[in-house]
């Protein structure tokens, strides 16, 4: 690679990562004898880009499985009913009886 164009091509990284853009770019760089490395350059963006979108999707299917186990581990706690709440602020500690939140039937 020649070394006046790295400089090129590292502000032009962006463009490089657009479907169609790379060749037009490229020819504009290039000349000569280096334009022969215009396709692997394409190539290697191409793939560079592919790598980084599988580890983003990778990173999300572990996120999505450490989600669903911590769900999975979490014990479920009856809530506290309005009556159960009044009678904790007032004080009385006195045993009620337990009602579904919900009839169902």
């Amino acid at each position: 690679m020649p070394e006046q164009a790295i400089p090129q091509l590292v502000n032009l990284s962006e463009l490089l990562q657009n479907v169609g853009n790379g060749q037009t770019i490229l020819d504009r760089i290039f000349t000569g004898p280096a334009v022969g490395l215009i396709p692997k350059i394409i190539e290697a963006a191409n793939e560079a880009f592919s790598l980084a979108i599988g580890d983003v999707f990778w990173v999300t299917v572990i996120a999505g499985a450490a989600g669903l186990a911590f769900t999975l581990v979490l014990q479920d706690l009856p809530l506290r009913s309005a009556r159960e709440i009044r009678a904790e602020v007032s004080g009385a500690q006195r045993e009620l009886p337990q009602q579904p939140a919900v009839e169902v039937g």
